[in-house]
């Protein structure tokens, strides 16, 4: 019984934590395709972006302030440490 309890609460965190993934990273998607698409900014593994120039910089501070708080509210939903939270995020933005 224990196992199955445990089973269904990690399914549970994971289904959660990819569905606000998904959300938080289309939240952003279209200013950042443009960026990307100039070159201005990357992904990084972290679940933040790296920038070149100002512009870039602009946009980059923005959108990693406001991943910065979607991940920690993932985190406290979830309890999922947020430097987890923000790598699986990065991850999920290298598949699309």
């Amino acid at each position: 019984m224990k196992i199955t309890a445990f089973f269904k609460n990690s399914l549970t965190v994971t289904l959660t934590l990819a569905i606000a993934i998904y959300c938080a990273t289309a939240l952003f998607a279209n200013p950042l395709d443009d960026a990307k698409k100039k070159g201005i900014v990357t992904e990084k593994p972290d679940g933040y972006l790296e920038w070149k120039g100002k512009e870039g910089e602009i946009i980059a501070r923005d959108i990693n302030r406001k991943r910065a708080e979607a991940y920690e509210s993932i985190s406290k939903k979830t309890g999922v440490p947020k430097s987890r939270v923000a790598r699986e995020a990065a991850a999920e933005a290298r598949r699309r």
